[in-house]
């Protein structure tokens, strides 16, 4: 896993130094922004926050953590969709704010295929659809419709919680990462 994080954020780099590399400016000679859609404190932003402390070690610049919650991301992805296209501001983007979005709202203040360009992927998140308790009539058609099978009962979840959370503080503790 240690390895795969370092990919990504090698990928990051790689694909940013070819994309501006093309300037006459050295990429990058200033501060990158990382503009998180949510909240500080949440899955979203812990993960931005380890990226970009990589990202920063692997560019030699620094790498600022920008939270702008709101409207379903929407907020933050206008913001960077109105920002300069030289590299200096980047988005974490979800399923939401350029997928889900568009279906939910009827008028976005940003196109997410013509405002982004996507460079890497960098985690991905287990979700779970959730039911009243003896509810298996919904849980028999989510398996009939290929949906993996979830945990059964909630301490069964909260095993398997606990193991995902040990499973990342593994990956982060190999990968040399601090979280101040």
């Amino acid at each position: 896993m240690r390895k795969y994080i370092f990919a990504l954020i090698a990928s990051l780099a790689i694909n940013h130094a070819t994309v501006y590399s093309q300037s006459s400016e050295d990429y990058p000679n200033r501060p990158i922004t990382l503009v998180v859609p949510f909240t500080p404190g949440g899955v979203t932003d812990i993960t931005t926050r380890l990226i970009g402390q990589k990202l920063g070690e692997v560019l030699n610049q620094a790498v600022v953590i920008d939270n702008r919650p709101g409207s379903g991301g929407n907020i933050a992805a206008a913001y960077v969709a109105r920002s300069p296209a030289n590299g200096y501001t980047l988005f974490l983007a979800t399923i939401g704010t350029h997928a889900i979005n568009q279906n939910l709202y009827q008028t976005m203040p940003y196109d997410s295929e013509k405002d982004f360009a996507p460079l890497s992927r960098l985690a991905v998140f287990p979700n779970f659809i959730v039911a009243v308790l003896g509810s298996t009539d919904v849980q028999e058609k989510l398996s009939a419709l290929g949906a993996e099978a979830a945990p059964q009962s909630p301490a069964e979840f909260a095993v398997y919680m606990k193991e995902e959370s040990n499973r990342w503080r593994r990956v982060i503790n190999d990968a040399k990462i601090s979280i101040n």
